[in-house]
C-alpha cells in the first residue's frame, strides 16, 4: 500500500519495483490526487501487467466514520476492487466509482471535515456573540451537526425534506434558514466544491 505523500511515491516504488515485477501482487495507493496511471508509468514498463488500486478516503477513517472511494485501473479485477472496497468498508463507508469522478468526490468527501469543522466554529462563534461560552458552543454546535447527520442516515428523506421538517410555518428556523440563503450560503458552498474540484484536477495535471 503506497500512504506517503505523491511526490516520495517515484522513490519508494524504487524500492519495490522488484517485488512487483511477479504481478502476484496488488498495489493500493491513497495518495491523493495520483491516479492509476501515473503510478502505473511509475512502477515502468516492466511492470505494465500492474494491478493498482486507487482509494481516496478521508480523515474520518480515524473514528471508523470515513467516507473512501475506490477505483481499479484495467488490470484490477472486479474481485480484487471489491476486496479493497470492503477492506475500506469496515471504517466506514466506501464507494466504487470511476476514477473519472475523483476529483468531485474529494471535494465533498475528502475536503468535507475542514468544511464541517469551520461551519461549526462559524456556528459556535454566533452562539458566543449570543452569550455562551466558546467552549459551550462548540460542544453545542458539534453534537447537533452530529445528531443532524446520523437523524438523516435514519431516513429515506432528502436533506432538503428534513430542512422542511424542521422549518415551523413563520418561525425561527425559517427566518435563519431565508437569510443564511439571501447571503449566498448555498451558491458560496457549490462555489467552494467546484473551487476544489479544479485544484485536484490542476494538482493531477502536474504528475
Amino acid at each position: 500500500m503506497l500512504g506517503v505523500k505523491p511526490h516520495i511515491i517515484p522513490a519508494v516504488v524504487k524500492e519495490i519495483r522488484d517485488s512487483l515485477a511477479k504481478n502476484d501482487k496488488v498495489l493500493i495507493s491513497i495518495a491523493a490526487g495520483t491516479s492509476t496511471e501515473s503510478i502505473l508509468k511509475t512502477v515502468g514498463l516492466a511492470n505494465m501487467e500492474q494491478s493498482i488500486i486507487r482509494v481516496m478516503p478521508n480523515m474520518n477513517v480515524m473514528v471508523g466514520e470515513g467516507a473512501s472511494a475506490v477505483a481499479g485501473n484495467e488490470n484490477a479485477t472486479e474481485e480484487q476492487v471489491e476486496f479493497v472496497k470492503d477492506m475500506f468498508g469496515t471504517i466506514g463507508k466506501s464507494w466504487v466509482l470511476d476514477e473519472h469522478y475523483f476529483s468531485a468526490f474529494t471535494a465533498i468527501s475528502g475536503s468535507m471535515p475542514a468544511y464541517v469543522f469551520l461551519f461549526i466554529d462559524s456556528i459556535a462563534r454566533a452562539g458566543v456573540k449570543h452569550g455562551l461560552t466558546k467552549a459551550m458552543a462548540d460542544e453545542i454546535a458539534t453534537q447537533a451537526v452530529l445528531g443532524s447527520a446520523k437523524t438523516l442516515q435514519g431516513t429515506d428523506d432528502s436533506a432538503w425534506t428534513m430542512v422542511d421538517k424542521v422549518s415551523s410555518p413563520g418561525g425561527t428556523t425559517v427566518a435563519g434558514l431565508l437569510e443564511l440563503i439571501d447571503e449566498g450560503f448555498i451558491s458560496d458552498v457549490v462555489a467552494g466544491v467546484d473551487a476544489t474540484v479544479a485544484k485536484d484536477i490542476e494538482l493531477g495535471k502536474q504528475k
